[in-house]
C-alpha cells in the first residue's frame, strides 16, 4: 500500500480499522483519519502507544482524541475477512466493518535483505554487526537506544572522524 499513497489523498466517508497500537497503527491512524476516515483501534494491551516515547505517545492521544477514534483495549484479533475483522475481548466476539483494514503487529523479525548483505561483507572482509528489528522484534524505544549506543560506540572509537564528511556504509545519520 505504500507505494500507493496517491489513491488514498481523500478518504472522506471511508472506515478503517487497524488492529495493533503501536507507532504504525497509529501512524496508520493519523494518516487516513487526517483524510477523513473513521477509525478504529483494536489493541491487546490496556492502552495505545504504550512502547513509544512519551512525547510521541502524548501527540498520538490527542490525535486519537482529536479524531474521535474508536478504541477497543484489551481486544484479541480472532479472524479476518475482506469486510471485517473478528474480535473478542471480555463482552465475547463481535465484527468491526471496515473499508480498509489494516493488521499492524509487528511480530517478528525483519530479515529482507539480510543474507545478500552478509554476503556482500564476507566477500569484501568488511565486519558487519547486526542488530535492530533484523535481529529480534522488539519495543521502538529498544532500538532507538540501541542505535544511539552504535553512534556513541563509534564515536568514543574515533571511527566516525569528522560526521559531515565521514559515512560509513549502511549506518543512517
Amino acid at each position: 500500500m505504500i507505494h500507493h499513497l496517491d489513491q488514498f489523498a481523500d478518504a472522506t466517508g471511508k472506515r478503517i480499522a487497524v488492529v495493533g497500537a503501536g507507532a504504525v497503527g497509529l501512524d496508520v491512524i493519523e494518516y487516513f483519519s487526517a483524510r477523513g476516515a473513521s477509525a478504529v483501534l483494536i489493541e491487546m494491551q490496556d492502552a495505545p502507544g504504550r512502547d513509544l516515547d512519551i512525547i510521541t505517545k502524548n501527540a498520538m492521544l490527542t490525535m486519537l482524541d482529536e479524531h474521535h477514534v474508536e478504541q477497543h483495549m484489551r481486544t484479541q484479533l480472532v479472524a479476518v475477512t475482506p469486510t471485517h475483522f473478528t474480535v473478542k475481548n471480555t463482552d465475547g466476539a463481535f465484527d468491526i466493518p471496515f473499508d480498509y483494514g489494516f493488521v499492524c503487529l509487528g511480530m517478528r523479525a525483519n530479515t529482507a535483505g539480510l543474507n545478500e548483505i552478509e554476503q556482500w561483507a564476507r566477500a569484501n572482509n568488511v565486519k558487519i554487526m547486526n542488530i535492530g528489528d533484523s535481529l529480534m522484534a522488539r519495543r521502538i524505544i529498544d532500538g532507538v537506544r540501541e542505535g544511539r549506543n552504535v553512534l556513541d560506540t563509534l564515536e568514543d572509537m574515533g571511527a566516525l572522524g569528522n560526521r559531515e564528511s565521514t559515512k560509513i556504509p549502511f549506518l543512517t545519520y
